[in-house]
């Protein structure tokens, strides 16, 4: 059954070109976004947006399409809206282990990770939002944890492994100290 005709552009970075991609059927729509997004492709998180609105379904899977993809800090209001969406009720999933909010929130992760000021940026829209949505949606403060699994993450990444000599000085301090 043909749902409508519904192109999608994906402008090709390396040959500034636009490809119109026509999609006939709900399935076909959820593919070609999962293919944007596999290739970190905003226009994938925003055709998903729409998607999500229209059909009330989750298109990411736990065995399929994970959002991992995107390092470009443009992606970041887009992954707001799908942290919302996720608190949705009527939105379906595929599997009762494919809750979208926690694979949106595993790429909100790989976002922040990518750079200081993503990570920055990504903590602070993560605070705004539980300041704006607290009361609102059911148990949204434990985006916190999240935001602490980040900071985490970010800290440890940011610490450069120790050398031996520089152990072995440490270990000699410490004896010291005691």
């Amino acid at each position: 059954m043909e749902i409508g005709n519904i192109s999608y552009a994906m402008k090709d970075k390396a040959m500034e070109k636009s490809i119109a991609l026509p999609v006939y059927h709900k399935q076909d729509q959820k593919t070609v976004n999962n293919l944007l997004i596999s290739c970190g492709c905003i226009q994938g998180l925003e055709n998903s947006i729409r998607w999500i609105d229209e059909y009330k379904e989750s298109p990411f899977s736990q065995s399929g399409q994970n959002l991992v993809y995107f390092d470009d800090i443009e992606a970041l209001p887009y992954f707001m809206q799908l942290v919302e969406r996720g608190y949705d009720k009527e939105i379906q999933t595929e599997h009762s282990l494919d809750r979208m909010l926690s694979l949106v929130l595993d790429g909100i992760q790989y976002l922040a990770l990518a750079s200081k000021e993503n990570f920055d940026a990504v903590c602070q829209s993560l605070q705004a939002f539980i300041q704006a949505k607290s009361g609102v949606l059911e148990e949204v403060e434990f985006l916190n944890a999240t935001i602490e699994r980040i900071k985490e993450r970010f800290f440890q990444n940011d610490t450069p492994p120790y050398k031996i000599k520089d152990v072995k000085r440490m270990i000699k301090e410490f004896a010291e100290y005691q």
